[in-house]
């Protein structure tokens, strides 16, 4: 039965079964052989890491009237600033002694020859104490320049206010109140300016400059004008010092990198001008003397301070480049 059952399936003549592809293995089930060589991997290795340079610590330009502080803090108090600055007070202490003991009367009594001593001295002692112990407004040349600088303007300051003859017949120990009240107000001025503003020393050179020549040209423009009113020529003078002082102080604010050499030349080309043009006409007035045509004194005091205001500003513009 089993031969006839064979014999009529090979007589059909059946087709094979289909074939079905089986899925490929997981790759965690295939196991390489025990002998096959390590596999290699096509991607690049990772970069070792490297090392991170050390941060540079990059400082600010230097702007106008800014001290740069390093990374231990500001810098050390200059010496030669704060001697300065002790010996001028002690200098400005011994004024102010002499003036108040004007403005008590120990002047009119008989204590005079030991009274009016003493009382320098021991300003002097107070000066030179007070700015010992507050040297620090003094830490540098800026600070420095400008506080020596308002010892010798109170003063100068205080005698043009308290001596004026338009104050009439007052006592003379209102005259040296008055001379301490306005050395006391710019001094005043000065410190709180020294306590909150930092300055170049230039700058403060460069105001004492302008205002020593404001001064001069304030003197030949009263040469010139000849003022009949009392005082009419110290008038003119103070005006003169303070217009120079405020431009010399908008100089410095308008070219804040102006230096030494640049207010020397500025100095140097003003008395030039000044001697040239105010000698030149001098030479011609006295010509003129001799040959019988005198001309007015006017000229030689104009050119005079022609001469030196248009030196001086030629000297500011050029004296960078020099």
């Amino acid at each position: 039965m089993y031969a006839l059952i064979f014999v009529a399936l090979a007589a059909a003549d059946l087709p094979p079964p289909p074939l079905v592809d089986a899925p490929p293995p997981a790759p965690s089930e295939v196991s390489a052989p025990a002998d096959a060589p390590p596999e290699t991997s096509l991607e690049a290795p990772a970069p070792a890491p490297q090392e991170r340079p050390p941060p540079v610590m990059v400082m600010p330009a230097e702007e106008p009237g800014q001290v740069l502080q390093g990374p231990q803090g500001p810098p050390e108090p200059d010496g030669g600033a704060q001697t300065s600055f002790v010996v001028m007070s002690a200098l400005h202490g011994g004024w102010l002694g002499l003036n108040a003991c004007g403005a008590v009367g120990c002047l009119n009594g008989l204590s005079y020859p030991v009274a009016f001593p003493l009382s320098g001295v021991l300003g002097a002692g107070v000066g030179m104490a007070l700015s010992f112990f507050r040297r620090d407004l003094a830490r540098d040349w800026g600070r420095a320049a400008l506080l020596d600088s308002a010892a010798v303007a109170a003063p100068l300051a205080g005698l043009y206010v308290g001596f004026r003859p338009s104050l009439g017949s007052i006592r003379m120990e209102s005259r040296y109140t008055l001379v301490l009240l306005t050395d006391f107000a710019i001094t005043a001025g000065a410190v709180l300016l020294a306590h909150h503003v930092t300055l170049r020393p230039d700058w403060v050179w460069l105001a004492d400059s302008t205002a020593i020549w404001g001064a001069i040209l304030g003197g030949l423009a009263s040469w010139s004008i000849m003022p009949t009113n009392p005082g009419g020529a110290e008038d003119m003078v103070a005006v003169g010092a303070t217009a120079g002082a405020l431009t010399g102080g908008l100089l410095a604010f308008a070219s804040p990198r102006v230096g030494p050499r640049q207010i020397w030349v500025a100095n140097g080309l003003a008395v030039l001008g000044g001697t040239l043009v105010g000698g030149t006409l001098l030479i011609v007035q006295l010509w003129n003397l001799v040959i019988g045509n005198p001309t007015s004194t006017s000229a030689v005091a104009i050119g005079t301070g022609a001469g030196i205001a248009g030196g001086f500003l030629l000297g500011f513009a050029v004296g960078r480049e020099w």
